[in-house]
């Protein structure tokens, strides 16, 4: 009898200890969120977007504060001037300051109030981490939604959307453009898109923090002096530049060449090193070593797994700060085809390199003296011939160079980074 009370005593150890297990990670979830929650509902807005059709339509979205006046959304909202509601219902007007074509997100300015902002995190979260997601909900307080993330760099939106983050969290009307957060309130995505519920099972994605780095980055940089000039800077897609030829050996990927002067020369990658994978994914084809570069800037980074012949290791990661377009090109043997023209007294004068050359415009008021005569009328067309010969001719300059660049593309052969 001893023993068979002993079993049982055993058995419902086991159980209970299954139990503990089985639902030790949601409470663990479950604890400590509430001032989190309640971070979120000081720091989200309502944003009512009214375009200018007729009828004008009518946009609703939430937004979460990154600074005492700054709103981080999506780029929904860069309509007009919005109008914002604070929590507790006050209402506040707001200027478009960026807007960003590579996430699709938007940084507005609250002209007439301040609000408590979220920090945000310096890192990427780890896949199965617990977050938490605020949407707007008009004067009320916002509504949260607590979840995990589910993965990692997804490419949706045929290449229009950045990599994304892809959590399993509840969303309303108007979750475009709302946080997600971690435990500690820090922000580390914006809610970009949702599943079709009558497609799939629902998943929210985002847009990482990185890219509201970048864009207040931007707009420290640059912005400033754009707001007193009343501009919205717009934050276009710029090519990144890798600096290296890849050639397909089967199912081996290699290094054919690396430019002189390029990113990928300065991070130490060499003529003859195989790419395993590129940013942690494991690569069969050129495609997939160049479609990530598809999704970043220039001065983001890509991580590259290498094997190179005769090293101790064997495999090494390379991480490439990737360049851009325009400064590669100014180091190299070739240049952009683009005329640089300072306004002068007499008209214009290009700035391209070594051969400076009056630009006069014919059509120039402050060129128009006073036609007296009929010689004087033929001096004046023979200048205003003059100075349209000199245009044609810097631009047929400008076409032999690019010819020229064109004709040694062709020569490096394809594909090219």
């Amino acid at each position: 009898m001893k023993n068979a009370q002993t079993r049982v005593a055993k058995i419902t150890l086991a159980v209970l200890v299954a139990l503990a297990v089985s639902i030790s990670p949601r409470a663990e979830a479950d604890e400590g969120w509430e001032s989190t929650a309640k971070q979120l509902q000081q720091s989200v807005v309502l944003i009512r977007a009214r375009s200018a059709e007729t009828p004008p339509k009518i946009t609703l979205l939430s937004g979460a504060a990154v600074g005492p006046d700054l709103i981080i959304t999506t780029a929904d909202a860069a309509v007009g001037s919005p109008r914002i509601t604070l929590p507790g219902g006050a209402q506040a007007q707001a200027k478009v300051l960026v807007v960003d074509e590579v996430s699709g997100l938007a940084l507005l300015r609250l002209t007439n109030a301040k609000l408590p902002p979220l920090e945000v995190a310096s890192q990427a979260p780890a896949v199965g981490s617990w977050v938490m997601s605020g949407s707007a909900y008009g004067g009320e307080p916002a509504a949260v939604s607590l979840g995990v993330i589910g993965g990692a760099n997804r490419m949706i939106g045929g290449g229009a959307l950045p990599p994304l983050m892809q959590c399993d969290l509840r969303t309303t009307n108007t979750s475009s453009g709302g946080p997600i957060v971690d435990r500690g309130g820090r922000l580390l995505s914006v809610v970009i898109a949702v599943d079709d519920g009558n497609k799939r099972a629902g998943w929210t994605y985002a847009a990482p923090a990185s890219h509201v780095s970048r864009i207040l980055r931007e707009w420290k940089e640059r912005g400033d002096k754009q707001d007193q000039n009343q501009e919205l800077l717009v934050l276009k897609r710029r090519r990144p530049v890798v600096g290296l030829v890849l050639d397909q050996e089967g199912a081996l990927i290699v290094v054919g060449r690396v430019h002189a002067n390029s990113p990928a020369a300065s991070a130490g990658l060499k003529p003859g090193d195989r790419i395993v994978a590129v940013d942690g994914v494991h690569i069969r084809s050129v495609y997939q070593a160049v479609r990530p570069l598809l999704f970043k800037q220039p001065g983001e980074q890509v991580t590259y797994r290498i094997r190179r012949a005769g090293d101790e290791q064997p495999e090494r990661e390379i991480q490439v700060a990737l360049g851009d377009q325009q400064a590669v090109l100014a180091k190299g043997p070739l240049r952009a085809p683009k005329l640089d023209v300072v306004t002068t007294p007499g008209g214009y004068r290009s700035e391209a390199g070594d051969r400076k050359r009056e630009l006069v415009h014919p059509d120039d008021p402050r060129k128009k003296p006073v036609v007296t005569t009929p010689q004087r009328q033929i001096e004046l067309l023979e200048q205003a011939l003059d100075g349209y010969r000199n245009v044609i001719i810097y631009q047929q300059d400008q076409i032999r160079d690019l010819k020229k660049r064109l004709e040694q593309l062709e020569k490096a052969g394809e594909p090219r980074q």
